[in-house]
């Protein structure tokens, strides 16, 4: 019924086009959530997928929203998505959704996913399949499942706290943190 409005509200916040297949509402107490489900993240022109997520929960800053007359989200999370992070020859991270061959970009020239990231206050990613992929070191790919990660983002720094199972041959389970200052 409202699907275009909310895909418009949540383009609006993703500050990139996005499809969403379902939608649903609840309020929890005095807060008001959306469930998303089987979203696409578009490229900035809106014809390319950059990231397929499974679902995500957005959790409404009902006072907030009240007193800016516009919807304030207090909290993404997003779960049930699979994505690759490489560093590429020249040290830089590169972050992508879809596998190179299924995008419009190349893994250098693809950078729309990594600033939308890296743009948003507070993240919370839940049960993610990640693989790391050191072009840098010439080195293997690494495949991560049940990768939890909490990023939050304040001018130049970032905090991203988390863990992930290994692959056998490194291990049971990880946690990181990683402090990054700077731009």
């Amino acid at each position: 019924m409202y699907r275009s409005e909310v895909e418009g509200w949540v383009s609006n916040y993703m500050e990139l086009p996005v499809a969403i297949h379902s939608i649903s509402a609840e309020w929890v107490g005095w807060t008001p959530h959306l469930r998303l489900e089987q979203i696409d993240l578009m490229d900035s022109t809106g014809a390319n997928p950059i990231l397929l997520i499974g679902n995500a929960h957005i959790s409404i800053n009902l006072g907030a929203s009240i007193i800016n007359r516009q919807i304030i989200p207090e909290e993404l999370v997003i779960a049930g998505l699979d994505m690759t992070i490489s560093r590429l020859k020249d040290g830089s991270i590169n972050i992508q959704g879809l596998e190179p061959e299924s995008s419009s970009g190349s893994i250098e020239s693809n950078n729309e996913l990594d600033n939308w990231l890296l743009r948003q206050n507070t993240i919370r990613i839940e049960s993610a399949n990640i693989q790391w992929h050191d072009i840098l070191h010439d080195q293997p790919i690494l495949h991560l499942t049940n990768v939890n990660l909490n990023l939050q983002s304040n001018l130049d720094k970032i905090l991203i706290d988390g863990n992930t199972n290994l692959p056998s041959e490194y291990g049971d389970t990880m946690e990181f943190t990683i402090n990054v200052i700077g731009n």
